[in-house]
């Protein structure tokens, strides 16, 4: 989706036209260049302060029995936590309304941010080789490992929520915000295991080109050597089997066929 200025709706009533712009929620320090594909969590806008450039998510309005002021509080939290793989919260504004904007750094393009998800599908044959595979499902794991340390653990992990930066790193998005917002309550083993089994399913999408469900006994796997399959096989099993947490399915994480390849592949960018 192309970023689009904000548009206006034009309503005849009778002559003249009158025209009206859609109400756009103030954004305090920031101008508000253009929008962008939306979040699940809100609308997103690409912002500038003087001269750098920002992502901006607003939120309506906190989760039901959450006041903006404990939202707030919630997700200043997380503009303390950093991580080589996380694209982090740089800072929370109020629209002076009920509403929130969360503001990240900006590590793509004019369009948009650049998604694991549409990488994937832009690659030839839909699917990663072994290398970039493990350096995508170790960047992850390391990251939500990090998050769930600083007691800030994500949740299930989607491809959308994987950003790809502009020099090769990739970031997952608004790492933990979902979870601050709905303040649920702490990880058991179960909520644990499904963490590492989303990612799980993320590396065979990567090596297959289709989502678990479509990658029956997962044949097309064994290519890659026993050791993915055993590790996606396990890591895919259903509850209340599967890797334990992101940690266990980290230090588990195969590492490439070929030892004279372990350097980061150029495949996330330049």
């Amino acid at each position: 989706m192309k970023p689009s200025a904000v548009q206006a709706i034009s309503i005849p009533l009778g002559r003249p036209t009158i025209v009206l712009a859609p109400a756009v929620p103030a954004l305090p320090g920031f101008h508000l260049e253009c929008r962008l594909s939306p979040h699940r969590l809100g609308a997103r806008w690409l912002a500038r302060q003087g001269g750098a450039v920002f992502l901006a998510c607003h939120i309506e309005r906190p989760p039901a029995g959450l006041t903006p002021d404990d939202a707030e509080e919630a997700l200043r939290r997380l503009c303390r936590f950093s991580h080589p793989h996380s694209a982090g919260v740089s800072d929370i504004r109020r629209d002076g309304r009920a509403g929130i904007w969360i503001i990240s750094p900006h590590c793509g393009a004019r369009e948009g941010p650049l998604t694991l998800a549409r990488l994937l599908a832009a690659k030839p044959g839909a699917e990663f080789d072994e290398l970039e595979a493990v350096f995508a499902v170790r960047s992850l794991l390391e990251a939500l490992s990090a998050a769930r340390a600083f007691g800030a653990p994500h949740g299930l992990l989607r491809l959308d929520e994987v950003l790809v930066h502009r020099h090769g790193r990739l970031l997952i998005d608004l790492l933990g915000v979902e979870r601050a917002l709905t303040r649920q309550a702490p990880d058991g083993p179960s909520e644990a295991r499904a963490e590492a089994r989303a990612v799980a399913a993320i590396a065979c999408e990567l090596l297959t080109g289709v989502p678990p469900l479509d990658a029956p006994a997962l044949t097309p796997i064994r290519t890659l050597g026993r050791a993915w399959a055993q590790w996606l096989t396990r890591g895919l099993e259903p509850e209340p089997g599967g890797f334990s947490s992101v940690e266990e399915a980290l230090a588990a994480t195969p590492d490439p066929l070929n030892p004279s390849r372990r350097r980061r592949p150029r495949i996330f960018g330049r």
